[in-house]
């Protein structure tokens, strides 16, 4: 679904870098500077916080066909070579000319430019002899990933899948929009199928597995315990709330609560297991919680 929806951001995106509809002229206007770069400030917006995160993929993958150039910023976006000129200047350059569009480049259909700036762009990579002027068409911009040249959710699907690490749940809300879009499923990896041992306690002993957890730290917290005789027989369960306290204290107080539980009921011989490598160093040591002390000591 992440995956589907950057597809249909870059939709709006390609809109703004055609500017062909006047909303995305405005939105051109609001948020670019003049030199078709976003802009630096924040300005509040719920639509273009969206919009904004495709929008370099999507100018990474255009290219503007010359006719004008009217419309075509010689340094922000890609017409000479398949990144922007910016990219390529030193010490910025580029506030050494006046010249900002494609169109004062262009004289009767043909190349003309200044010794400097002829120098300038020759020096980023510009090659004139390999650029065409289409005196009777118009700017336009073509979206590279596509062998039509024209923009297209498939394929901007692919494009954002490619880059994602996201997956699919494979539920029918899911696989209807895929349907309904016309866009191809990512697999989802085989799970890692990991082989584990548990191993049972000698004959005569009881063993706790115990654990502690909190949601948030601190939050609200709990810990349970599940006693195992040495058949692997649950010989008993235990639960308990703790309120608000750390995950390491709810770790700490599984610990207790085990070991009380098992001295009630006459299970002297206890292997205690937990997952909690802070406890088992605070129960080794002399660093448990104030308030286990006295309960473990005793």
């Amino acid at each position: 679904m992440k995956d589907i929806n950057r597809a249909m951001l870059m939709k709006l995106e390609w809109s703004i870098v055609e500017k062909k509809v006047s909303w995305a002229n405005y939105m051109q206007a609001k948020y670019f500077n003049s030199s078709g770069d976003i802009i630096s400030y924040y300005k509040k917006s719920s639509m273009w916080r969206g919009i904004k995160e495709a929008y370099l993929e999507v100018k990474k993958c255009s290219k503007w066909s010359i006719a004008t150039g009217e419309k075509i910023n010689i340094w922000t976006v890609n017409w000479a070579l398949d990144t922007p000129l910016s990219d390529h200047m030193i010490g910025g350059d580029t506030l050494g000319t006046h010249m900002q569009h494609v169109s004062d480049l262009i004289e009767n259909g043909y190349w003309q430019t200044d010794n400097n700036t002829a120098r300038l762009l020759q020096s980023a990579g510009v090659d004139f002899t390999k650029l065409f002027v289409n005196i009777s068409g118009k700017d336009t911009c073509f979206y590279t990933p596509n062998i039509h040249r024209n923009f297209s959710v498939k394929v901007a699907h692919k494009v954002a899948a490619l880059r994602s690490k996201g997956v699919m749940s494979n539920n029918i809300q899911e696989l209807q929009i895929i349907k309904n879009l016309g866009v191809g499923c990512k697999q989802k990896k085989p799970p890692d199928i990991k082989t584990c041992y548990w191993l049972l306690p000698q004959i005569g002993e009881m063993k706790a597995n115990c654990d502690g957890s909190s949601r948030g730290n601190p939050g609200r917290a709990g810990c349970g315990v599940v006693f195992r005789d040495h058949n692997a027989a649950i010989q008993g369960l235990m639960v308990k709330s703790l309120g608000v306290t750390t995950s390491f204290m709810a770790e700490c107080t599984a610990i207790i609560t085990e070991a009380e539980k098992a001295f009630l009921k006459g299970w002297y011989r206890l292997l205690i297991t937990t997952d909690s490598q802070a406890a088992v160093t605070a129960f080794k040591g002399n660093s448990k919680p104030w308030h286990s002390k006295p309960k473990w000591q005793y």
